[in-house]
């Protein structure tokens, strides 16, 4: 199969089921049965990752947030850019998580300095 053979397939395991196939279908030359319910198995798990993402962006999300005592800006910003298709806008924005979460910097000073130890 070429990659979009593939694509139209994969595309078309949302709506099909196996009692409904029509004759226009790319599916309909699929002979093995078993190769519909496994794409039909990947879409569902898909859907499910998907609902699970969304509601990790609702409270379950700000329960997160407010939990979170250090930032890594870099990785921060793609961890939030990963997720702000799911996220309300004010949560999205960096400058608003930065006013409440420790960076690097701000733990710097808790560092204790090694004591000099002096040698006789």
């Amino acid at each position: 199969m070429t990659k979009i053979e593939k694509g139209n397939l994969l595309e078309m395991t949302s709506r099909v089921s196996t009692a409904e196939i029509s004759s226009s279908s790319p599916l309909s030359d699929v002979n093995d049965k078993s190769l519909l319910q496994i794409l039909q198995q990947q879409n569902a798990e898909l859907e499910q990752t998907n609902s699970q993402i969304k509601r990790f962006g609702g409270e379950e999300f700000n329960d997160l947030m407010a939990r979170v005592l250090y930032w890594n800006k870099e990785k921060g910003a793609k961890f939030l850019d990963n997720l702000t298709l799911q996220l309300r806008s004010p949560l999205s924005e960096n400058s608003s998580i930065a006013r409440n979460i420790k960076t690097e910097t701000d733990l710097s000073q808790y560092i204790q300095p090694t004591p000099y130890i002096h040698h006789w």
